[in-house]
């Protein structure tokens, strides 16, 4: 069951870590950084099955977050 909040928008950004983006996504193997399509970011944060840490970069020139998953 996914959790009331996705999709929602929200008049700033929320970012989630210490989450399985599989299962937010809905993609089996998923394990980038997720976007809701409205105003949150998961990035995953299954660092053992991963092998490394996720990264969700700001630009603050053109106000864009970008990062694995994202681009």
């Amino acid at each position: 069951m996914m959790p009331d909040y996705v999709g929602r928008h929200f008049d700033l950004a929320v970012i989630a870590r210490h989450i399985v983006t599989e299962t937010i996504s809905g993609i089996p193997g998923y394990r980038g950084i997720w976007h809701d399509g409205a105003s949150h970011y998961y990035v995953d944060g299954n660092v053992v099955e991963n092998g490394h840490v996720l990264v969700l970069r700001y630009d603050e020139a053109t106000g864009r977050y970008s990062g694995e998953g994202l681009e």
